[in-house]
């Protein structure tokens, strides 16, 4: 939303706008009442990084940039917030998250997504980038179960850790050691 006055250029990097978090957990608006007003922070992860979903990982992520870290439990949605621009009519959704945009449009009506390139720019995490793990990506051909056994033996063999999501049966059961 627009920025006032009354905030200052530090929580917004000189911008004209801010961006405004409401959490839905006991802790955190304990925290909040505690301070009686709102917190500034930024995300819990390194700009380009997954957002976390439990205490290691914003330890492991931040590796002792921070003096602090709440530990409240892992969070229960897993995914980043949702970023709703309301400074265009109607408002624009910046980047899609846990607030799903018909439960918005319940509350304040339409809502659109936001596809110019302008608009995206205004929220962090909008870009592919943001995503991605810091893992190397092999992807198999559909249905070539002899390269994704082979690939498996390779890796596992210098001793790498493997995770493998599949979207099929067959494949499942060679991940577990249920092939043959």
């Amino acid at each position: 939303m627009k920025r006032t006055f009354l905030v200052p250029d530090i929580v917004t990097a000189g911008l004209d706008t801010v961006g405004i978090r409401m959490p839905d957990h006991p802790v955190a608006l304990a925290l909040i009442e505690e301070f009686e007003g709102g917190i500034v922070g930024p995300s819990a992860n390194l700009s380009g990084r997954p957002s976390p979903t439990s205490t290691s990982h914003v330890m492991d992520d931040l590796k002792g940039r921070v003096d602090i870290v709440l530990n409240a439990g892992p969070t229960e949605i897993g995914i980043e917030s949702t970023v709703l621009d309301v400074t265009v009519d109607p408002p624009v959704i910046l980047r899609s998250g846990g607030l799903h945009k018909e439960s918005l449009e319940d509350i304040i009506g339409p809502v659109r997504f936001a596809s110019e390139a302008d608009l995206l720019k205004r929220s962090p995490g909008t870009r592919h980038r943001h995503y991605a793990p810091a893992a190397v990506v092999v992807l198999v051909e559909e249905g070539n179960v002899q390269e994704f056994m082979r690939k498996l033996q390779e890796f596992r063999q210098q001793g790498k850790a493997v995770g493998c999501i599949v979207h099929s049966h067959e494949l499942s059961k060679v991940e577990s050691g249920d092939f043959f």
